[in-house]
């Protein structure tokens, strides 16, 4: 869950941020710059970076020079995701979590022994855990006389972080998760899950990979453990209630045979609603023209006309999506996500496109009353993945080009300007003519990013202008003129990033 890491220990934090630099492409850095990003001394982080060398060392190439800094060769985010994995599975909050998860209503020795912690130690773990919560999740370790157990004030979005949490952590082969699947006999691998789910959801086939099947799994196995510990959770008011045949229900209690059907009903409907054809839903003629805005808004910037397959996809995309924040409006931890540390590194590489195209994204979700943002990452991933372009355009900065003489003349500069910037193939900017003796009011200035004028004083003509970046150019503009116009682009450029 979101505020898990910082049930960590501060170290193994400080080792997951420092991590996280390498993994994001930050070469290098010095041990000053290191210890800055992770409010610790030089002399700690030098300690760090000695601990990961000696721990994961035959897994990473780490250089280390008084003059270039630190450089670490190997940390891709695969890499970075086991490391962090391993840093996870042996800490003492993820055994305490586990341990009330699968074991409610111990009390504190039992505890105490899962975790190898006294008594203070455990009860220090258990005001941490609930008084340093970053979410609005309201999950707790509440205590009643039987012992310890896990509260959600909405169990359904409780069980859908708790199913991220362990899909994410993965330490399935030493986690008492493991243990349980163990103890009924039950494999991933095996027909029995695989049945249950497509018998709940007979259309699953569309778009449907691994993942999807293993979150699916794992989320009817998480319901499932609550609910025969007590843990019911209410049916979400959809416009339609799944069908609990006897025969899904013999099913299943032939592993768990004190599932009521009730309690199936409300596991189904949790894990149906990850799956509701969203142009199914009676407001899909109000939906629709958001989502439509907004692909074609995407697809704008790379020059790509909407295909009718494509399209279809993105309604399936967008309305899982759309579900997600209509029925868990909460961000979930990302730190395993390889697809949110793909959206960071694109970024990186081109702030533009990334900050177009997480506004479209606010835009959309203001229009439709629902928080798409919180998973705009898988968004900007699935672009990519289904059209590349996205990876590669650039976005053009606008240059709103100003001229006195004549409306001709403001042509031939914003045409010629927009020429020597370019080039041949490179699209930088895209020039705005402007010419003064029109006597038409200025283009706002959230329109246009620099200006170039043949008047040196024109902001004080135009004191709006005052705030953006301004070359003055000659008639015939001159190499120099070009090269200021390019420093302000760069500097713009810069800026963003």
């Amino acid at each position: 869950m979101m505020g898990m890491r910082r049930l960590l220990d501060i170290s193994s934090q400080r080792l997951i941020k420092i991590l996280e630099l390498f993994a994001l492409g930050e070469q290098n850095l010095s041990f000053k710059d290191i210890a800055r990003h992770v409010k610790a001394s030089v002399r700690t982080v030098h300690d760090d970076i000695a601990r990961i060398k000696e721990r994961w060392g035959d897994k990473l190439s780490i250089e280390v020079s008084p003059k270039s800094g630190i450089s670490v060769k190997g940390c891709s985010i695969f890499t970075f995701e086991k490391i962090c994995k391993e840093i996870f599975n042996e800490s003492q909050s993820l055994l305490l979590f586990q341990g009330i998860f699968f074991n409610p209503y111990r009390n504190n020795e039992f505890h105490e022994a899962i975790v190898f912690a006294s008594h203070s130690t455990l009860s220090r773990m258990i005001k941490k855990f609930n008084g340093k919560r970053v979410d609005d999740t309201g999950i707790r370790i509440l205590k009643n006389k039987a012992g310890y157990y896990l509260y959600a004030p909405d169990e359904q979005q409780f069980r859908r972080l708790s199913t991220c949490f362990t899909l994410e952590i993965e330490g399935l082969d030493k986690s008492l998760f493991e243990q349980w699947l163990k103890e009924y006999q039950i494999s991933f691998a095996d027909d029995y899950i695989n049945e249950i789910i497509r018998r709940i959801n007979p259309n699953i086939d569309e778009f449907y990979d691994d993942r999807a099947f293993k979150y699916d799994a794992t989320f009817f196995l998480v319901s499932l453990i609550r609910e025969l510990q007590g843990f019911h959770a209410e049916p979400y008011p959809i416009d339609y209630e799944p069908e609990i045949t006897e025969e899904l229900l013999r099913l299943v209690r032939k592993k768990f045979p004190a599932v009521t059907k009730n309690a199936l009903n409300a596991i189904c409907i949790g894990l149906k609603l990850h799956h509701t054809d969203i142009r199914k839903d009676r407001d899909w003629h109000k939906i629709r023209p958001c989502f439509d805005t907004f692909l074609n808004n995407a697809l704008k910037i790379i020059g790509v006309p909407a295909e009718e397959n494509w399209l279809e996809e993105a309604y399936t995309v967008l309305g899982k999506l759309y579900n997600l924040g209509l029925w868990f409006n909460i961000k979930a931890s990302t730190l395993f996500d390889r697809v949110e540390y793909f959206a960071q590194l694109f970024k990186r590489k081109n702030r533009a496109v990334y900050d177009y195209l997480y506004r479209e994204t606010e835009i959309m979700s203001a229009k439709l009353g629902v928080n798409l943002t919180f998973n705009f990452h898988k968004i900007l991933f699935w672009l990519c993945v289904r059209i590349p372009d996205f990876s590669g355009v650039t976005i053009k900065k606008k240059l709103l080009v100003i001229g006195d003489y004549s409306e001709l003349h403001t042509e031939f500069l914003a045409n010629f300007i927009e020429e020597n910037i370019n080039g041949a193939k490179s699209r930088k900017v895209e020039t705005i003519p402007f010419y003064l003796g029109k006597g038409e009011p200025l283009p706002p200035p959230e329109s246009f990013d620099i200006i170039a004028s043949t008047m040196p004083n024109i902001a004080s003509v135009y004191p709006e202008l005052s705030s953006k970046g301004m070359a003055v150019v000659n008639d015939y503009p001159t190499e120099e003129n070009i090269a200021d116009l390019k420093n302000l682009l760069s500097g713009l450029k810069m800026q963003l990033d």
